[in-house]
């Protein structure tokens, strides 16, 4: 099973990396005030990205992967609140639930949903947990890098167990690409999609697992990355099971 976007797939995400990059900046300070700065709100709005589930779901998926690796708190939140229909109101998170600073206003809007506003909150953690996972693998393939590690089989520094979540990772994308794609159709999705979910958290904790294994314990670092990609990949595997 392979996965193309459609050209205006494609211009969305070209569009949705273009603003990752500015979020990496100031994911840190977004973390810890649980706020998207007026400024990055209005670049999210220019650029069409505020609602991702405007367009279609799979398009809705694009988004929030690629805003999550670098920033799961603000993905977090314009999914949940585009999924419960709230749109642009999402760009503020509150501090308030322990780990991601995924918005504990928009979760609330979608834990007790049914139908499709659950089944598109069970995506954004899906999407969520991808971008949090390959968060994790860039980092630590850059480290790798940086230090001159090559790949072998040495256990102190296990680039098996790399290499595993990543390709754990590609399973889960195209396990949740697929789903979104059958909710699309008006299919019947629910299984496809906790399983989807299921997997996504499970190989985003196993790549961030694995990124701090080959950095050590420099690498978590206190308000550190692989310290808030940790909390982030732990909570998703216990919201909306």
């Amino acid at each position: 099973m392979t996965f193309d976007p459609t050209p205006e797939q494609q211009a969305v995400l070209d569009r949705a990396r273009g603003v990752a990059k500015r979020i990496r900046s100031v994911a840190a300070a977004i973390d810890k005030a649980g706020r998207v700065p007026e400024e990055m709100t209005q670049v999210l709005i220019g650029e069409a990205l505020i609602d991702p589930f405007v367009a279609d779901e799979v398009t809705a998926i694009l988004i929030i992967e690629e805003l999550a690796s670098a920033s799961a708190g603000l993905a977090a939140s314009l999914g949940f609140g585009s999924a419960a229909g709230s749109g642009a109101g999402g760009t503020v998170i509150p501090p308030s639930l322990s780990g991601l600073r995924g918005a504990a206003f928009e979760l609330a809007g979608v834990q007790r949903a049914t139908g499709s506003t659950m089944r598109r909150a069970r995506l954004v953690c899906c999407g969520c947990a991808l971008g949090v996972g390959r968060a994790a693998v860039n980092h630590a393939v850059a480290f790798m890098k940086r230090t001159n590690i090559r790949p072998g089989g040495e256990e102190k520094v296990p680039h098996w167990a790399l290499a595993d979540a990543a390709a754990e990772l590609d399973a889960a994308r195209l396990l949740t690409l697929h789903a979104a794609q059958m909710m699309e159709r008006d299919e019947e999705a629910e299984h496809s999609i906790e399983l989807a979910k299921m997997l996504s958290a499970s190989a985003a904790d196993k790549a961030v697992q694995a990124a701090i294994r080959i950095e050590g314990e420099d690498g978590y670092a206190r308000a550190g990355l692989l310290e808030r990609l940790t909390r982030d990949a732990r909570t998703l595997t216990v919201i909306l099971p």
